[in-house]
């Protein structure tokens, strides 16, 4: 297998400019794996699904640290509190198939 940084995908959900990569795997956001709540598209939609995580963690960052499980399923990531209350990122793999970046 061939990995790569996920700066390989070009972003812009366009399949051609993607159709060289296919069988790269790389670390990608959840929200570019499942665009529903976002246009994957746009420019900027990395730093609004960075705004909207850090939003719903400041409401819930309470309960993440008295909870048995401190996790957040979010669009940049699934993130966790770890016991010394720093925030800890988990990407989700995916391969390029046919230039579209799918989950695996």
């Amino acid at each position: 297998p061939v990995y790569a940084l996920s700066t390989a995908d070009s972003g812009s959900g366009n399949a051609g400019l993607n159709r060289d990569l296919g069988g790269l795997k790389v670390l990608a956001m959840p929200w570019r794996l499942n665009p529903s709540p976002m246009n994957a598209d746009d420019s900027s939609a990395a730093l609004h699904a960075l705004g909207m995580d850090a939003y719903a963690l400041a409401k819930r960052w309470y309960r993440m640290h008295s909870t048995a499980t401190p996790l957040y399923f979010g669009l940049t990531a699934e993130l966790r509190s770890n016991d010394d209350g720093l925030l800890e990122r988990r990407l989700n793999m995916a391969e390029f198939d046919r230039g579209e970046l799918r989950p695996r």
